[in-house]
């Protein structure tokens, strides 16, 4: 999509939506499948050991953990571009960093990621945004790449 205003009347230069699991079906229901399997074995696990009541209670827990760290796998995140930076939002969050603030832009098949150190820290070495790029890669790479400082990654 290109050049639209948001409610905050910014003008959104480019964007796109990411699902990864619309794309990867096979990969979302074996994901699903071990999420699954992974609860049921907790259940089993803690059968004789704790009480019935408390053993769902575990597997679900169990479950849910799981599933929430695939939560960017399996729900759709909005990624828009506008003169002062880049907004991801999501199910559960919404992320928004100025061009200022990026110092690398990495690409690889899985997607990208801005980075905001220009070196990489020994303490939480990924920080910025990773990004999926969906079916707009080219379009979205480039509307990026062009709001770098230079020396910015690339």
């Amino acid at each position: 999509m290109n050049r639209t205003e948001d409610e905050d009347n910014v003008v959104v230069e480019f964007s796109w939506h990411a699902h990864p699991a619309a794309k990867h079906r096979g990969r979302a229901v074996v994901a699903f499948v071990v999420i699954l399997a992974v609860a049921a074995a907790v259940y089993l696990m803690l059968t004789g050991v704790a009480g019935v009541w408390q053993n769902v209670i575990w597997s679900v827990a169990a479950g849910a953990i799981l599933f929430a760290t695939l939560h960017r796998f399996y729900f759709p995140t909005a990624y828009s571009i506008d003169a002062d930076g880049i907004t991801s939002e999501h199910l559960l969050s919404t992320r928004r960093y100025h061009w200022a603030q990026i110092q690398r832009f990495f690409v690889d098949e899985n997607g990208g990621f801005l980075a905001t150190t220009r070196h990489r820290p020994r303490i939480r070495p990924l920080q910025g945004m990773h990004i999926v790029f969906g079916e707009d890669r080219k379009e979205a790479v480039r509307h990026i790449r062009g709001h770098l400082q230079p020396g910015g990654g690339g």
